[in-house]
């Protein structure tokens, strides 16, 4: 694996006000190295079964992965589903079905 490809991995961080309601605060950013993969059927299943339409797949490592659930690739903003697997990490990118 080459780890030629660079994907954005975006937290948002819940702040809770004074009345106790939480809130999504600022996005956070980074960007680390990935690998594209072959995104197969059984991916684009249990991609359907969480409702995601899945669009691409990336390896990335494990420790670089810190629970993000969206992800820019190529100009493109997704949801983003973790599937750990020892020192890789594979994400399932795509779209919620709610979303469309």
């Amino acid at each position: 694996m080459r780890w030629t490809d660079t994907v954005t991995l975006v937290s948002h961080e819940l702040t809770q006000d004074e009345y106790g309601a939480w809130h999504e605060g600022e996005a956070t950013e980074r960007e680390v190295f990935c690998n594209r993969r072959t995104l197969g059927a059984r991916r684009r299943s249990e991609a359907a079964d969480v409702g995601m339409r899945a669009e691409a797949e990336v390896e990335i490592r494990t420790c670089d992965y810190m629970g993000e659930t969206e992800a820019v690739y190529l100009g493109e903003t997704y949801d983003a589903e973790p599937s750990a697997s020892g020192d890789f990490t594979y994400l399932t990118l795509g779209r919620r079905l709610a979303d469309e």
